[in-house]
């Protein structure tokens, strides 16, 4: 019998629906789907088993996706994911290897995959080495998830090779770092212009507050934007 697990979330209260089959106490069939009425989550359970019963879903955990696998890493989640990674796996599931099945990825795929991010597919420009080693390491980050929680046949190899070639041919790389300061007389330059700016445009980004906030309190880009004023 599946179960369904209740979930608040800012946009309301969710349901997990799951429905997990087992031979000899192994995991031989698991298949979860979020929804938002609880009738919803158990018509799916019901529907669910009875395809399973009637021998239709077998072997779905071998034809199982990329852009599937995905999916079911969001709904199993329970910790909130951030937006910068919520971004990145949604974007990636608009790329080739997301219908590609997982059990038959190799090494090529992934290394395909990721010359398409750095040349800035699905994006308005190139992104970098790193960015790219980003969009990398949250598909990984689902795929060594596939054989343990879903029980996806997947060898986490495949991860490795794809990661060692990328940073071998320059695709994937570390972020650059930063070799100096700027000076008292640029920063004075900088913030002569955001106050020319901010006093002709009382709309625009209080960026002479926010650039000293951010240089005195050391916290990253992503760190401020997400303070809110209470």
């Amino acid at each position: 019998m599946g179960t369904i697990v209740e979930r608040k979330s800012k946009s309301g209260i969710k349901y997990r629906a799951q429905v997990i089959k087992k031979d000899n106490g192994r995991i031989v069939f698991s298949k979860s789907a979020t929804f938002p009425r609880k009738t919803t989550a158990t018509a799916w359970i019901r529907r669910i088993e009875k395809e399973f019963n009637a021998g239709k879903l077998v072997s779905h955990q071998v034809r199982t996706k990329v852009q599937e696998l995905i999916d079911q890493v969001i709904a199993t989640q329970r910790k909130e994911m951030g937006k910068t990674k919520s971004q990145v796996l949604n974007t990636i599931k608009l790329f080739d290897v997301a219908d590609l099945e997982v059990t038959s990825l190799r090494p090529s795929d992934l290394v395909e995959f990721a010359i398409q991010v750095a040349e800035g597919e699905h994006g308005s420009a190139a992104r970098s080495p790193a960015t790219t080693s980003n969009y990398m390491s949250h598909l990984a980050g689902c795929l060594r998830l596939a054989r343990p929680a879903f029980d996806v046949p997947f060898d986490k190899r495949v991860i490795e090779e794809a990661r060692e070639t990328t940073t071998s041919l320059g695709i994937t790389g570390k972020s650059k770092k930063r070799t100096r300061r700027p000076s008292i007389a640029e920063l004075d330059a900088l913030m002569e212009s955001f106050v020319r700016r901010e006093t002709r445009d009382t709309r625009a980004i209080p960026m002479s507050k926010i650039v000293p906030f951010a240089i005195f309190s050391a916290r990253r880009q992503a760190e401020i934007s997400r303070i809110l004023w209470d």
